[in-house]
């Protein structure tokens, strides 16, 4: 898988930076994900090669998104049900642009579709539970929901401080999210990882 990477690295920034032309909060949203990702793959003691990977699949999380219309995706106000089943297509188109990279990708690609897959089984778009969801799915979702519920989105009015924001995320450890890794998430808070100062500093591979 490293090698793989190490051998397409040139086009995944390619792959963000249509992300940031066709819809620049995403992208913005996508970085910040990457931050947290490798964050708590760090604190995981995950090997450094699985840290990159885990950088580019919260930068690359939403990369679907490009085949969902920029109205949508800019639309103030909730969604309409047609909107939202347009919207909940982008974890599998985002895993297949990154199969059309490379089949060496596959592991990228699989945490790409399961970013929004559930502890309880309640996500999409496959229903997978517990430990079947792909470690790196878990892990970006916990980014993903974190960094969407404290930065302001089209689709919804306000957002959460950033300690309302760490206790979204505890209150939902066991039904939506992994627990230990809801453990790690929290610890990296205490240790003032978490904040924007840090993530807006680190870097993205």
């Amino acid at each position: 898988m490293y090698s793989t990477l190490k051998s397409h690295v040139d086009r995944l920034p390619a792959l963000f930076d249509a992300e940031a032309v066709h819809c620049p909060g995403t992208a913005e949203h996508s970085s910040r994900v990457g931050n947290i990702c490798a964050a708590m793959s760090r604190a995981l003691g995950l090997d450094p090669r699985d840290v990159e990977i885990m950088n580019w699949v919260g930068i690359l999380h939403d990369l679907g998104k490009l085949a969902v219309s920029a109205e949508i995706l800019r639309k103030p106000g909730p969604l309409t049900e047609r909107e939202w089943v347009e919207v909940k297509k982008h974890p599998v188109v985002g895993s297949e642009l990154i199969l059309a990279v490379s089949p060496g990708l596959a592991p990228l690609a699989a945490a790409i579709r399961a970013h929004h897959e559930r502890w309880d089984g309640s996500g999409y778009p496959d229903g997978t539970d517990g430990f079947d969801i792909p470690l790196f799915g878990r892990i970006a979702a916990v980014g993903d929901v974190f960094d969407a519920v404290t930065h302001r989105r089209w689709y919804r009015t306000g957002q959460l401080t950033h300690r309302e924001g760490v206790d979204f995320v505890t209150e939902r450890a066991n039904r939506d999210f992994d627990p230990e890794l809801v453990s790690v998430f929290v610890d990296l808070d205490r240790r003032g990882l978490l904040d924007s100062s840090y993530l807006d500093a680190s870097a993205t591979s």
